[in-house]
């Protein structure tokens, strides 16, 4: 019975041994993380070829890390160089464990509801005001004070229209766009008030949750309004799209 038993424990033992998770560690520590964006992550330029957005990082732009589970932002990371590749340095505070995903997060969403039409070249043009991508990765160590992670690939969470407005086959000029975008899960209205008045006008959409919208426009010059309801279409991250809307 004792010899039984003996075994009974030693197998419970080597069982709870087996299931142990990593040990969670708390503090504050420096992560650096490769980050790449060559898949396409912000609007600076447009392949004619592919129609896909081109991406770059640009030095000094900044990256939130994210706990999924709570949204809670436990850091910022920042950009080391320019390019379609970089390293992301910074600190980040909070429980960790070896197997965990930190979710990475570069965001200017402030101004997608207020936009001027220009996709860039203007310092409040889409390519600086309104890029929004995302990557998770997975903590591959913990060493001291430091966090090693998985390399991140960035993905757009963004698409771009093109719109170019129409009336009676000529150039339509408008000095203000209104724009109410619905999806299953999000709406969102989006101002365009271009420096000068323009028949071409450059919105970035963010696709949070959806790929499928309807489009309601409305488009002003002095007291002329001119309204338009465009349904069911497909916008994807990172994906350029050119509307002809005729009024």
């Amino acid at each position: 019975m004792m010899k039984k038993g003996f075994f009974a424990l030693l197998a419970s033992v080597l069982l709870v041994s087996c299931n142990k998770m990593p040990e969670i560690a708390q503090g504050t520590y420096t992560l650096s993380v490769t980050a790449d964006k060559a898949v396409g992550s912000k609007a600076l330029a447009i392949d004619g070829t592919s129609g896909e957005l081109k991406a770059t990082w640009a030095a000094g732009e900044t990256v939130h890390v994210i706990k999924p589970a709570t949204g809670d932002v436990l850091g910022t990371l920042t950009a080391q160089s320019s390019g379609p590749n970089t390293i992301l340095s910074g600190t980040i505070s909070g429980s960790f464990q070896v197997g965990s995903t930190l979710r990475l997060e570069f965001l200017n969403a402030n101004h997608y509801t207020s936009q001027n039409g220009i996709l860039n070249v203007l310092p409040a043009s889409i390519e600086k005001t309104c890029d929004y991508a995302t990557a998770e990765v997975k903590v591959t160590g913990i060493n001291g004070n430091t966090i090693t992670t998985e390399d991140a690939t960035f993905n757009n969470r963004q698409a771009i229209v093109k719109f170019t407005l129409k009336h009676n086959d000529s150039p339509l000029v408008v000095s203000e766009m209104s724009i109410q975008v619905t999806g299953q899960k999000q709406s969102i209205t989006i101002l365009v008030s271009p420096p000068s008045a323009t028949s071409e006008l450059y919105v970035a959409i963010p696709c949070y949750y959806d790929s499928s919208f309807s489009l309601s426009v409305d488009a002003v010059y002095g007291l002329n309004h001119y309204r338009k309801n465009i349904e069911s279409q497909i916008l994807e991250n990172g994906k350029y799209y050119h509307y002809t809307l005729s009024f």
